[in-house]
């Protein structure tokens, strides 16, 4: 991030990249960093994605400017107590956390925030100013807030202003500093009502301003000396005179050493600080938390020195920085150390990490108890969306014992569920399975078998992401060429990762999006040419008759270039929308991190050896090619078969497959880096290589190669989140495979184990399955419901880290020699002649690497003893000495026949300090990589307490939204709208409660009565029928569908006062050989709302209609627009059936009010 300005308050931070882009981080308790969240603290700098084209920002103490856009309008953010973000009259307690225009403020130059008030200076020199006014700081004359900007009158045009905390200090045109509110000066009002120049400052002319808390500096304009005046505290007023603290100065001059010129001056609380035109840096002021700068002043005062800070051990350049940190010596490495690095800090955090673990695992088991004790009111539901036909909302299907057609798979549904829970759980199982000596195709099937529904279950992903880390670690171990990286095809570890991919929502959305634009962009080329981009030049009239490719290319020349003409348009529009969508997308952090694993690992085995991709380079690109090939093979399968991953193609492309083929053999050509070599193909290979091709495909990678979060974080959330669900996945699989696995497994448990025999649960699985049943008695088509017991934590909260695959698991399911998930720091003794070395190096003085480290030693304790009388140190090198000598003694006992002189023991104890030296150094990256940890579980947990806080708010259902989720169930509410409920842990409604308002009660009286008034009048008229009964009755005249069967279809319609709802569902049956109530899963096809005005529209057509006596009636096709799926509807009969709805409603509400009359009488 390359920063051209920045703002800092107390808490927050504003920057300004080269871009002209607005980042932010910090504190944001009042969404002062504009990001459109509430989130209390941000650690990295984030994008505030609503503005662009930003010239200026300002950090306030709980608010902030930027002025951004053509026109340099302003936007505020954060709290707008006492009006200070200009935009208008809110409560004082409101708070802005994106960012808002302020109306009617437009070509803004230079804004500036205080701490409860607002300005800023327009590019044809107005002055504006809102917020509080009670010290004066707006400088209108009076003490009343303003909620708007207001703008100074007069003829004194204006070039620069700065808000302290209670003031305001300008600039004018002329040059004349002015200043207004609390300005803390002796001859002038403590607080000045309006903008006034400065007494004894009237005459000069100055060039820069700046304000802090009662502090205010300007400079001259040769920049020569420096003026301060305001509260002398902390001595942050500039002066080399012995002024009072805690008393008013009026301006005092400065002048630089050595003629220095000012280049940028600053004021904060209680310090300020200076920039000269040679690049020196002077603070003064409190050094609270070491803001000065300068080590020597941490947390005191500091008076005006002459001599600059040095900033040398900070001012590092950003890439350089872990070369310099790789070439520090070890005493450089000690002394830069930050407190948090010290052994003392470090042990404690680990005691509050581990303490928030507890504490995320106690709220689970509360959260857990409180799903437990609303059971009476919420039962299991299977996933999110509810099935509701017409008079049975839940229309459940129990199914019948006949179904357990073989009894010996009836008797094992449990150990086989909790086969399948094993590996899931735990991916040392799966990645020892793919070890056996079987035959490739088995383990494939296994793989299918073991993920068969990985899709959406984030649990489940990070569980085939450590596995593809392990296979990648395997195959690495072996030999293996960086030629090609062929590696990387590798059946089992590709088949993993596009698991990954085609498992994530967001990963689908990006491809599916892809795959779109790829091939609209051919649809759009080609236009109705079925051929239009085939590279086979034997496909066309004259190439019918040829023996080979070159002589049918001789034959149609002029043909397939054509081809070759429009596939290379589409080409550059793919390469263009990789550049500017596809390379900015953000991808799941799955496929992150499987992506930064893989680069990780192949840099450890020293397949390729450049830091960074660029673009150019022979190795880096081959690198590149190969990752995004097994990537964006995904991509391919979507654009060869669309329909099959939901992508839209129109009919008649997708008829002539060689288009679809072609394309995607274009593609995969694209992202491999691979040429056709063909003599038609020059062009689009030339494309393919070219340097900006490469370019764009190397900011695609780098894409997948920021920061994100860590796998071992998402995991841990995904296990929590997983196991506070109010029931077990449910999967449905294969008789057949989980057969041959139960017999693979039993064959080579041995192999397969990861704990010994008498711990492991593989083996206390296989006593109860006993025997494998006969493959034989079942088909390839029989299917079994499995109910797997995934939510780990609902039955052992003691979890640990497998050393192999570092997944972290219940107990149960680690190996003996498992990690702890906190893993506490071991200090080393404190008087060891490790720690004793490690003291001496960073109290001491800079050693040089000639000097040898007995030496140094020497000269260290003859100093500390004789001159500095610093005895406790002298003691440190004695120790240390005399440890190196007794173990010298203790070697040189056991060769008595070695005749050592002087020089030869001091040759053996210098080699031991360097050996002591190289474990100091292993001990310091030893710190520095558990304080690396410790923020990462810092951040985990605090993720996770987040996470747990909202269940727990959404798992606590009062008695009057049971009763609204209820009427929502009974009366008509769409999937969509009741998704709102589903998040909670206990979201699941007991078929028993159901019952007694719906069963037998289509129009319950009873529920309906205790309903309020707001929810009556909400009241919809809702029907839902199968598509091919309406279908026969004539509403539905035909509809497309592609790949979904009919007889699953439902058709819903919503009819309130001003609009239809029309929703088309897919509800497959699903086979279930548990024996328990089982809903159907709902995909929505189409979503259409039908507005009163289109409704209006179709009531006058059809009226049209039967008075010219056409007969018959015109069609309505929903969607209107393209779409896979589509319905066509008669127009009059569905003006029929919405009339029939709304008599069925009127007709209840109607009988309702007849009975509370009976009722009242």
């Amino acid at each position: 991030l390359k920063v051209e300005k920045v703002s800092c308050s107390s808490f927050h931070i504003l920057a300004i990249d080269t871009q002209q882009n607005t980042y932010a981080w910090g504190s944001n308790s009042h969404g002062q960093l504009g990001l459109g969240h509430f989130i209390p603290e941000v650690h990295l700098p984030t994008l505030i994605e609503e503005l662009e084209e930003c010239s200026e920002v300002s950090a306030g103490t709980s608010h902030s400017l930027v002025v951004s856009g053509p026109d340099n309008s302003v936007y505020a953010f954060g709290s707008a107590e006492s009006g200070k973000l200009g935009i208008g009259r809110v409560k004082p307690s409101t708070m802005v956390n994106y960012p808002c225009l302020i109306e009617d403020l437009k070509g803004i130059a230079k804004v500036s925030c205080g701490g409860n008030h607002s300005l800023a200076v327009s590019k044809e020199g107005s002055l504006y100013t809102w917020g509080r006014a009670w010290e004066g700081q707006l400088g209108h004359g009076t003490r009343e807030d303003q909620n708007s900007p207001k703008l100074f009158s007069g003829s004194v045009g204006w070039s620069d202003g700065v808000c302290g905390l209670n003031h305001t200090v300008c600039l004018s045109e002329s040059k004349v500093v002015y200043h207004t509110g609390c300005v803390c000066t002796h001859d002038q009002e403590d607080y000045l009502q309006r903008l006034k120049k400065v007494s004894g400052l009237e005459k000069i002319p100055m060039s820069l301003i700046a304000a802090g808390e009662d502090l205010s500096m300007c400079v001259t304009e040769n920049k020569g000396t420096v003026y301060c005046w305001g509260r002398n505290v902390h001595c942050k007023v500039l002066s080399r005179k012995n002024l009072k603290e805690n008393t008013f100065a009026n301006p005092v001059s400065t002048v630089l050493a050595n003629n220095e010129k000012v280049a940028s001056i600053s004021a904060g609380k209680d310090h300020a600080g200076l920039v000269t035109s040679e690049g020196s840096v002077y603070t003064w002021g409190s050094g609270t938390a070491g803001c000065l700068g300068d080590p020597s002043f941490n947390n005191k005062t500091k008076k005006f020195e002459e001599t600059p800070v040095d900033l040398k051990h900070v001012l590092v350049e950003p890439e350089k920085d872990s070369d310099l940190q790789e070439n520090l010596t070890l005493q450089e490495l000690l002394c830069s150390e930050p407190e948090e690095m010290q052994e003392r800090v470090l042990r404690e955090n680990d005691q509050v990490i581990f303490k928030d673990f507890t504490e995320c695992v106690n709220k689970f088991l509360d959260l857990a108890e409180l799903d437990k004790a609303q059971e009476d009111f919420f039962a299991r539901v299977k996933h999110k969306t509810l099935n509701r036909v017409i008079n049975h909302p839940f229309d459940c299907k129990i199914v019948s014992e006949k179904q357990f057609i073989n009894p010996h798979l009836k008797e094992r549904v449990f150990g086989y569920s909790a086969l399948l829970t094993i590996f899931q759980m735990h991916c040392c199982y799966v990645y020892n399975l793919m070890q056996l000596s079987i035959q490739e195709e088995r383990k494939l099937e296994f793989l299918e078998l073991l993920y068969s529904q990985i899709e959406g279950d984030k649990r489940l992903i990070c569980s085939a992401v450590y596995l593809s880390q392990m296979l990648l670690k395997k195959i690495l171990s072996g030999k293996v060429s960086k030629e090609g990286l062929d590696f990387l095809q590798n059946s089992l570890y590709k088949e993993v990762v596009q698991k990954v991919i085609e498992a994530s929502e967001q990963d689908m959305d990006i491809v599916r999006e892809f795959a779109q634009q790829c091939i609209s962009s051919m649809n759009n080329v080609i236009s109705d040419d079925p051929n239009g981009i085939n590279q086979d030049p034997k496909v066309g009239l004259k190439g019918e008759t040829a023996q080979n490719e070159i002589t049918a290319y001789a034959l149609n020349r002029v043909l397939v270039d054509r081809r070759m003409l429009k596939l290379r348009q589409i080409l550059e529009l793919i390469s263009i929308s990789v550049k500017n969508s596809l390379a900015k997308q953000k991808f799941s952090n799955a496929l992150s991190n499987v992506v930064q694993n893989l680069v990780e690992e192949c840099r450890k085995n020293s397949l390729w050896e450049f830091k960074k991709f660029e673009a150019g380079r022979q190795d880096s690109d081959e690198v590149m090619h190969a990752i995004l090939n097994l990537i964006f093979e995904v991509v391919e399968k979507a654009i060869k078969d669309p329909w099959k991953y939901s992508v839209y193609a129109e009919t008649n492309i997708s008829e002539h497959t060689n288009n679809l083929v072609s394309l995607s053999e274009t593609v995969r050509n694209f992202f491999s880096g691979r040429v056709f070599e063909k003599p038609w193909s020059k062009e689009l290979d030339l494309l393919i290589l070219s340097q900006e091709s490469t370019e764009t495909k190397v900011d695609l990678l780098k894409n997948f190669l920021e920061e994100k979060e860590p796998l071992e974080e998402e995991a841990l959330v995904e296990l929590f989140n997983h196991s506070l669900l109010a029931v077990d996945k449910e999967v449905t699989v294969n008789v057949r495979s989980l057969l041959r696995l139960h017999s693979c497994v039993k064959q080579n448990v041995e192999k397969l184990r990861v704990n010994n025999p008498s711990y492991d649960p593989l083996y206390l699985i296989l006593d109860s399955l006993e025997s494998v049943p006969p493959i034989k008695e079942f088909h390839n088509s029989d299917n079994v419901n499995l109910t797997l017991m995934t939510r780990g934590l609902r039955q052992e909260q003691n979890l640990a880290k497998c050393p192999t695959c570092t997944m972290l698991v219940p107990r149960e399911m680690a190996p003996n020699n498992f990690l702890p998930v906190i893993e506490l720091f071991d200090p080393i003794p404190p008087g060891s002649a490790m720690s004793l070395l490690s003291k001496v190096l960073k109290d001491g003085p800079f050693k040089t690497s000639k000097t040898k480290i007995q030496d140094y030693l020497k000269n260290y304790q003859h100093v500390n003893e004789y001159y500095l009388k610093e005895f406790e140190k002298t003691e440190n090198v004695k120790g240390l000495l005399y440890s190196i000598n007794t173990e010298i003694s203790a070697e040189m006992s056991k060769n008595i026949q070695d005749d050592l002189d002087t020089q030869d023991i001091d040759k053996i104890r210098e080699k031991k300090l360097k050996a002591l030296e190289k474990e100091c150094f292993l001990e310091y990256y030893k710190r520095k990589h558990h304080l690396e940890k410790q923020v990462k579980l810092q951040g985990t947990f605090r993720k996770l307490h987040e996470t747990l806080r909202l269940k727990e708010t959404n798992s606590n259902l009062s008695e009057e939204l049971r009763k609204r989720i209820l009427f929502d169930v009974e009366y008509g509410a769409s999937n969509r709208e009741l998704e709102k409920y589903s998040d909670s842990v206990s979201f699941s409604i007991t078929m028993n409660k159901i019952r007694e308002y719906t069963a037998g009660k289509p129009k319950s009286v009873e529920l309906f009565e205790n309903l309020k008034k707001d929810m009556k009048d909400d009241l919809r008229g809702y029907a839902k029928k199968p598509l091919k009964e309406l279908v026969k009755r004539g509403v539905v005249e035909s509809f497309q569908l592609p790949g979904v069967k009919v007889s699953c279809v439902h058709l819903s319609l919503e009819v309130e006062e001003e609009s239809a709802l029309v929703i088309l569902v897919n509800s497959p049956k699903k086979f279930n050989i548990c024996g328990r109530d089982e809903f159907r899963e709902e995909q929505i096809l189409v979503y259409e709302r039908l507005p009163f005005e289109k409704i209006a529209q179709i009531r006058e057509d059809v009226q049209l209609e039967n008075l010219n006596g056409e007969g018959g009636s015109k069609s309505l096709s929903i969607p209107e627009g393209k779409s896979n799926y589509k319905v066509t509807f008669s127009k009059q009969k569905l003006l029929f059936y919405l009339a029939k709805i709304e008599e069925e409603v009127a007709t209840y509400i109607q009988n309702f009010h007849l009975n509370e009359e009976e009722k009242d009488s």
